[in-house]
């Protein structure tokens, strides 16, 4: 019976080349893993500003009176306080919104920012409410923020 010896120098190389192409199979696994992680970040990323959006929709559906300041080019007419500090609040809280979705486009899907951003910007044109709002707090948000949206 004969047996097979292998030398110092051949047993070096098949465990380099073993190596090698664990590290290759790991590294494609990583490529793929990655891949799928971005994939899964974008797709929760985007839920997350549609639930959001939605939240703000269903507001406006239980107070329609007051869309057409954020939706339109109305300004309000009421001298009460009081409802005068609700409208500062939505426009708050749809700047937040904005800011937030700003924030998180490089976190959606690709080619999806460019809609919310003309979504954004039409509104912030248009409702004079939003154009207040954005005149005396501009210095609460990045200014990155405001030239995305085209605020000058």
């Amino acid at each position: 019976m004969m047996l097979l010896l292998i030398t110092a120098e051949w047993a070096t190389f098949w465990a380099i080349t073993a190596g090698s192409v664990f590290a290759l199979c790991t590294l494609i696994a990583l490529i793929f893993e990655v891949r799928h992680l971005k994939s899964s970040v974008q797709s929760s990323t985007y839920q997350r500003i549609y639930e959001q959006m939605i939240t703000i929709d269903r507001f406006f559906i239980e107070n329609p009176s007051l869309k057409p300041y954020f939706y339109g080019s109305e300004t309000p007419t009421t001298k009460n306080p009081i409802e005068l500090e609700k409208v500062a609040s939505i426009a708050e809280m749809m700047i937040d919104y904005f800011d937030s979705v700003y924030h998180q486009q490089d976190c959606m899907p690709e080619d999806t920012f460019p809609q919310f951003l003309r979504f954004m910007k039409d509104t912030c044109t248009a409702s004079p409410v939003l154009k207040q709002f954005i005149h005396c707090r501009r210095d609460w948000y990045p200014e990155k923020f405001w030239q995305h949206l085209g605020v000058r």
